[in-house]
């Protein structure tokens, strides 16, 4: 009987650090994704606009370039 218990804790323990494991990766994951998340509608319309901006910019910097 003390034989099976130790074999079922020996076999608890190893399950319990590949949950440990499974549980780091999944944090690593989800780290990931919240580091290169895509961007919510807001950011979206900030990032259009700064687009737009650059174009403007860059065509009053050319028009001014072509001028003789």
């Amino acid at each position: 009987m003390l034989q099976q218990q130790k074999e079922y804790l020996e076999l608890i323990s190893s399950d319990i650090e590949k949950v440990k494991s499974d549980l780091e990766d999944m944090k690593y994951v989800s780290d990931i994704f919240y580091k290169y998340k895509l961007p919510d509608q807001r950011e979206r319309d900030v990032l259009d606009q700064v687009s737009i901006d650059n174009e403007v910019f860059d065509g009053i910097a050319n028009a001014g370039r072509h001028r003789t």
